[in-house]
């Protein structure tokens, strides 16, 4: 949930396994978890996640970011971490597991 507390977001955050949230909405078994990454994954481009930011209002935003933090500044760092999450391989898809979605 590094949104809510940018503090602790270090280099490895991104890649970072995540909790595993059982009444998550998005809650899918393994499997489809493993299918939806593969089929989707490779759509998202850096490009896709920087016109996906610059259109999400800065009062959404900036609420969630340290006082002194400008939208500018913090559509980079949330690009920045979404792009480090997505390279492969992603350590949230394991079809080995049965677990629930897990972020």
């Amino acid at each position: 949930m590094f949104q809510y507390d940018w503090r602790h977001v270090t280099e490895q955050s991104p890649r970072q396994l995540g909790r595993v949230v059982d009444q998550h909405l998005l809650r899918v078994s393994a499997r489809e978890l493993s299918d939806c990454d593969a089929e989707l994954a490779p759509k998202v481009t850096r490009e896709l996640l920087e016109h996906a930011l610059a259109i999400v209002p800065d009062e959404f935003m900036l609420p969630l970011a340290a006082p002194s933090t400008d939208a500018t500044r913090l559509r980079a760092a949330y690009v920045a971490f979404l792009w480090k999450r997505l390279r492969a391989p992603r350590p949230f898809v394991n079809p080995g597991k049965k677990t629930p979605f897990q972020f």
